[in-house]
């Protein structure tokens, strides 16, 4: 399934965070093993996708337990200008290239920086730290599973 673009989220920057997780895995990768756009025997296909995007206002803080800031919490959350948490959620799978069969896959939630409010709009750069980690983590994987080889 693709996210659907909304108001804080837009198409363009959809693309974009799908564009560099797909550029940086590729780059990442191919440091363990070698990657080529060719189907051919022994060769695995990756497809990632960028699968939804959930923003959802932050949640009570410890210190707003006290009435006064309680109601100050409460009064952010009503105008909009309570910070929203963000996440993304990734997909990646590999194929064999020639016969289509899955040999793995995986899916990942991850949290970019928060927004400041309803009127910020999310952008590639609020994700890009998590990105990173996320694709070196691929990186590790797979790695991990050509020493066992």
């Amino acid at each position: 399934p693709e996210p659907v673009p909304g108001p804080q989220v837009s198409a363009e920057t959809l693309e974009k965070i799908q564009a560099y997780l797909t550029q940086e895995l590729v780059a990442k990768v191919s440091t363990v093993v070698e990657v080529t756009n060719e189907p051919g025997p022994g060769v695995l296909r990756m497809d990632t996708a960028v699968t939804g995007v959930e923003l959802k206002t932050e949640g009570m803080q410890v210190y707003e337990v006290v009435p006064v800031a309680a109601v100050f919490g409460g009064v952010k959350a009503l105008t909009g200008t309570r910070d929203r948490d963000v996440q993304v959620f990734l997909e990646v799978k590999f194929s064999d290239s020639q016969s289509g069969e899955v040999i793995g896959a995986a899916i990942r939630k991850i949290e970019g920086r928060q927004l400041k409010g309803m009127k910020d709009e999310l952008e590639l750069e609020d994700m890009q730290e998590s990105l990173d980690t996320a694709t070196d983590d691929a990186q590790r994987e797979i790695s991990r599973g050509m020493a066992k080889k």
